[in-house]
């Protein structure tokens, strides 16, 4: 199972970035990718636990150049579980691996060793432990179900969201534009449902924006998209 975990992740680390790597450690900010598992969990994908999860968790968090390549550093890291090992709790409430929860710490150890090298370079993220607690801390300082309820937007799974005033109201927030990523569907007459939200950080953990042209799997969101609700199926165990 482990090595379709490690492609997967791999993968997905990949998505939203260029496919080119530059030959220097010239990167300027983070790709900050973060998923409403409903979405995914609800439909197309096994998971487990099987409705995913009631708030926006994280996928990762990826050193890139103001162009979009992603850096190639030569500082070597190995993940030590034990560095982080008081995070637990709150690592698998916000960066659990959503296809799987009872391997998370295997999807940690990937996030950690492809992304760590350039990541620790400072000058916020000089650490195995900043890496994660930054990007935890990041997640629940946005609070983007708080600030998408105060645009009067909510999950539902009747009424469809319309892109402009879903991305107005974090891009008002952050100040910064912010890309919203959309499941696939070979049912054309299914409405997409939002399964990500990217974002960009400086490397001193401020909002910044996007290089031009992130892109890849999934698709940009419609015009029109299901924000799905989270519906609570089974009893969630966090023991890994």
């Amino acid at each position: 199972m482990y090595p379709l975990l490690i492609c997967l992740i791999v993968l997905s680390s990949m998505i939203t970035l260029k496919s080119q790597n530059v030959q220097d450690n010239s990167w300027d900010r983070f790709v900050f990718e973060i998923i409403w598992t409903p979405s995914v969990c609800n439909h197309s994908v096994k998971c487990n636990p099987p409705e995913g999860f009631d708030h926006f968790t994280i996928v990762g968090l990826w050193p890139v150049t103001s162009s979009g390549s992603r850096p190639k550093c030569t500082t070597i890291v190995n993940f030590n579980m034990s560095e982080i090992e008081d995070l637990r709790g709150e690592l698998l409430t916000y960066w659990p691996y959503y296809r799987d929860v009872k391997t998370s710490e295997n999807k940690w150890r990937i996030e950690y060793e492809i992304n760590g090298p350039c990541a620790i370079e400072g000058p916020i993220i000089l650490s195995e432990r900043d890496y994660f607690s930054y990007s935890i801390a990041q997640l629940k300082n946005m609070d983007i179900l708080k600030t998408l309820w105060s645009h009067g937007i909510m999950p539902s799974d009747t009424i469809p969201q319309n892109k402009t005033s879903f991305q107005n109201a974090l891009e008002l927030e952050y100040k910064v534009n912010v890309t919203l990523m959309c499941t696939r569907s070979s049912d054309q007459a299914k409405k997409k449902s939002l399964e990500r939200i990217v974002i960009c950080l400086t490397r001193d953990f401020t909002f910044t924006q996007c290089p031009p042209g992130l892109g890849g799997q999934p698709v940009e969101c419609p015009p029109q998209f299901m924000f799905p609700a989270y519906k609570q199926l089974t009893q969630l165990s966090t023991s890994v």
